[in-house]
């Protein structure tokens, strides 16, 4: 995002969808960002250097229901 100061960017993330807004003057950028896998928001970061914005973003874990076994009688 050449020409945007990292203070006119705003990123969310939400459990399956990320949106990317910013804009200084004429230069406007907007992404919506649908994920199929479940994101973990309290983990997510971001990094704004030389114009180029890297998001680091973990997976939550999937619980999966524990199963039980049953006895055929």
């Amino acid at each position: 995002m050449p020409g945007v100061d990292k203070e006119n960017i705003n990123v969310t993330v939400t459990g399956h969808h990320v949106t990317l807004h910013a804009e200084k003057g004429d230069k406007k950028y907007h992404a919506d960002i649908p994920i199929d896998i479940n994101l973990d928001e309290s983990t997510t970061k971001a990094v704004f250097l030389n114009g180029i914005l890297e998001l680091k973003i973990k997976l939550k874990e999937n619980s999966r229901p524990k199963g039980k076994a049953i006895k055929v009688e």
